[in-house]
């Protein structure tokens, strides 16, 4: 991933359809929901954070199960409640 900002996200409402073109010019994950949250956040002079998780690889098309995602996302839960209570 040398050169590549560690961030570079795209939102897509269908993901899958443009992906193969999103990753040949650098995109590393998928989400549809920050860019709405941060929209909102603006509008009303709020602050916002976006933690991601990774759930689907773009390349290898790897994926996790809804019920893996449901019973394995706990700690990152957790984590990013500790982080966000803590500001």
């Amino acid at each position: 991933m040398r050169g590549r900002p560690p961030s570079l996200r795209w939102a897509d409402e269908h993901p899958h359809r443009s992906s193969v073109r999103r990753v040949r010019h650098g995109a590393l994950a998928v989400e549809m929901e920050t860019s709405a949250l941060y929209t909102l956040a603006a509008f009303h002079g709020r602050r916002a954070l976006s933690i991601c998780t990774v759930s689907d690889h773009l390349v290898t098309h790897e994926e996790t199960t809804a019920l893996e995602r449901e019973q394995t996302f706990g700690d990152m839960v957790s984590i990013a409640l500790g982080a966000a209570t803590s500001v």
